[in-house]
């Protein structure tokens, strides 16, 4: 497993941890990922794009279906601000950018909305429905392989 990051801290705690077997601290809105084409089965991007201006997270995609025949994204279904407090800490942090159902349909993804539905503070067992109405949770949970991509 590889890992990418641009906050040292998050780096220090994964290699403490040996959480990855590989780990590179990039900045993904100004390098490429150092990585050769077809390199990786699967490439995810947990958490990550709505970090990053609409235009690197296009950029990053594209890198990501570069190296992996199949690509999982997940990111909030809506936009939010966090707490200054909680960005003071790690200034990396703050989101960006909003991505929408749309913007993974349109580039081949299927995708399946996961968490509590976004309006409500607690969880309701609504799996079938999340297959149907993604926009309505809390997060969403985007997927293409190789092959199925919309270029």
């Amino acid at each position: 497993m590889v890992g990418v990051d641009i906050f040292q801290d998050y780096i220090d705690f994964c290699k403490k941890y040996s959480i990855y077997d590989e780990l590179h601290r990039l900045d993904l809105r100004q390098t490429a990922l150092p990585f050769q084409n077809n390199e990786f089965t699967v490439a995810t991007c947990i958490e990550t794009i709505e970090h990053l201006p609409k235009k690197h997270g296009e950029k990053l995609l594209e890198e990501l279906h570069r190296i992996a025949d199949t690509v999982i994204v997940s990111t909030p279904s809506s936009f939010f601000k966090q707490p200054k407090s909680y960005v003071k800490c790690n200034p990396f942090q703050a989101h960006i950018s909003k991505w929408t159902v749309e913007d993974f349909k349109k580039r081949g993804y299927d995708v399946k909305g996961v968490g509590n539905l976004a309006a409500q503070k607690f969880a309701i067992p609504t799996r079938k429905v999340t297959c149907r109405f993604p926009r309505l949770y809390q997060f969403l949970l985007a997927k293409t392989k190789r092959g199925e991509r919309l270029e």
